[in-house]
């Protein structure tokens, strides 16, 4: 198993050299200039290239790019060109905030998905499964900045249960933490358990039809402990794949919850970052994103061994 996460590890290393690539060229073609952008709307010629000057944009771009991720090898992140604050410090102080709203959006998803899903397979052609796959259809059509939207006029403006907007520190205030953090996770979890609670239904659905099922059956158990120690365990993998795909998708997906609750995390980072042509900054935050989701990744594929014997003998 070490020999497999060292080698998966390995196999990292030039999927984010050939990301770091995409993004710093990308970061280039987009229309506008960090320096006219960070001086004002008629800078003067010289002041615009004596920004350059300080901020190596006069550079080639190839030079750029060594530069850049040379700096990153080391671990240096650089400094954002338009506020000279380390970029380090930044994600330090917005990754836990994203990072948490990410796991209470995915506690959210699974705990909604996975026992509608084992409830819709188990009552397969009935007004129940119809009901379930139906509004399973409902949330996966539902935009979650919508949502959010609606969530705010209902639950903030109306019935004022929650705050609007903005972040309440976990070790400030456990309650209004959680209470910051409901709707945002709420408008993202949504979505994501319309996703996980179809392949649910789906890989039950495909199990049940087992001959061991059949076994179990004519052994005289119980369908509460069929359902539990011979179903659910044998249709979590696809259910896995899902639920960690969809952890990185809430991850790197979470910039518009993050702009509509005025969450400081690193998707409003990124935002801004866009807004200002800030090159170093977002360039940092989306290899952060990819090497994430790649660790997210890996650790399905770590999880597969303990839920299935067979793929750690392999």
């Amino acid at each position: 198993m070490l020999r497999y996460i060292r080698i998966r590890l390995l196999a990292m290393i030039p999927v984010l050299i050939g990301m770091s690539i995409l993004v710093f060229v990308m970061m280039r073609l987009i229309p506008g200039d960090a320096a006219v952008v960070f001086l004002g709307t008629k800078p003067t010629p010289e002041a615009v290239a004596a920004f350059r000057h300080k901020a190596g944009l006069d550079k080639p771009i190839y030079i750029q790019y060594f530069d850049w991720i040379g700096r990153l090898a080391r671990g240096d992140l650089g400094m954002s060109l338009t506020t000279g604050t380390d970029i380090r410090t930044e994600l330090t102080n917005r990754l836990p905030i994203t990072l948490e709203l990410t796991l209470l959006a995915i506690l959210i998803a699974v705990v909604i998905a996975v026992p509608l899903g084992v409830v819709a397979a188990l009552r397969h052609n009935t007004a129940v499964d119809l009901g379930l796959t139906s509004l399973g259809m409902v949330g996966l059509s539902l935009p979650n900045f919508w949502l959010g939207t609606m969530l705010v006029l209902f639950f903030s403006v109306k019935e004022q249960w929650f705050p609007p907007g903005g972040f309440i520190s976990f070790t400030d205030d456990p309650v209004g933490n959680l209470k910051s953090m409901a709707l945002p996770a709420i408008s993202l979890g949504v979505v994501s358990a319309s996703v996980i609670m179809r392949m649910t239904r789906s890989s039950m659905l495909e199990v049940v039809r087992q001959d061991y099922v059949r076994t179990a059956r004519a052994k005289g158990l119980t369908n509460a402990l069929i359902t539990r120690r011979h179903l659910l365990k044998n249709a979590l993998i696809p259910v896995i794949t899902v639920a960690g795909m969809e952890v990185g998708y809430i991850f790197g997906g979470a910039f518009l919850i993050e702009a509509v609750f005025y969450l400081p995390g690193i998707a409003t980072y990124a935002l801004l970052a866009v807004n200002q042509r800030d090159y170093p900054v977002l360039q940092t935050v989306v290899l952060l994103v990819t090497f994430v989701f790649m660790l997210i990744n890996l650790g399905v594929d770590v999880l597969y061994t303990f839920l299935d014997p067979r793929l750690r003998i392999q």
